[in-house]
């Protein structure tokens, strides 16, 4: 049956039959721009949970002097490698620097080294992400180096450093007096990929 240019029976007239299309095609279009984004949104976590996966291939443990020669997706502006030699502590200050109230310094012995471009750790606040680390992956970062308990402090003498050369300096942790952490780290924050410990 064909109704040609006729209303056929029960429909709603013409210019009603334009605004219901008007709606729809509105709707359409605001339906789609929402689903556009929630699929930006997913797509973005989704591209964020495999860099995070990415990162995340595990905690290789180490024993104090030994080196880690770190992952493509832990290198620090150039840094290619890190080693811890020690955590003494508690440590009096041997600067103008003094702990808070109820908290303690640490002081420990690294090493870190550039690889076959150099580094340049200029634009970090804080250009090496040691850390204490404790229990369920919680960390906390090492002092900034005017902060510093012992020089030379690692940020301060490892600004740039030329093809495959090293630096030796100390890094200064602040802690609460009875909260000893399990192990020096290195990483992002609550995420750790590289730990020293005495027993490895």
């Amino acid at each position: 049956m064909s109704y040609g240019t006729e209303t056929p029976p029960g429909a709603p007239p013409r210019h009603m039959r334009r605004r219901r299309l008007i709606l729809i095609s509105t709707g359409s279009v605001v339906g789609l721009f929402i689903l556009l984004i929630i699929v930006g949104i997913t797509g973005n976590s989704h591209s964020q949970s495999q860099l995070r996966a990415a990162r995340n291939t595990g905690l290789v443990r180490l024993h104090y002097g030994q080196k880690a020669v770190l992952s493509k997706a832990w290198t620090s502006d150039g840094i290619v490698s890190a080693t811890v030699y020690g955590f003494q502590t508690p440590f009096t200050s041997q600067t103008d620097n003094r702990p808070d109230a109820g908290d303690q310094f640490a002081v420990s012995r690294v090493q870190v080294c550039a690889g076959s471009n150099g580094a340049n750790t200029t634009n970090q606040l804080l250009p090496f992400p040691f850390q204490l680390d404790y229990p369920h992956s919680q960390t906390f970062g090492a002092l900034d180096g005017p902060d510093a308990a012992k020089e030379p402090d690692v940020s301060n003498v490892a600004n740039t450093l030329r093809t495959d050369r090293c630096v030796n300096a100390y890094v200064t942790f602040q802690f609460t007096k009875g909260s000893p952490p399990l192990a020096v780290g290195w990483g992002e924050p609550d995420q750790p990929a590289y730990e020293w410990t005495a027993a490895g």
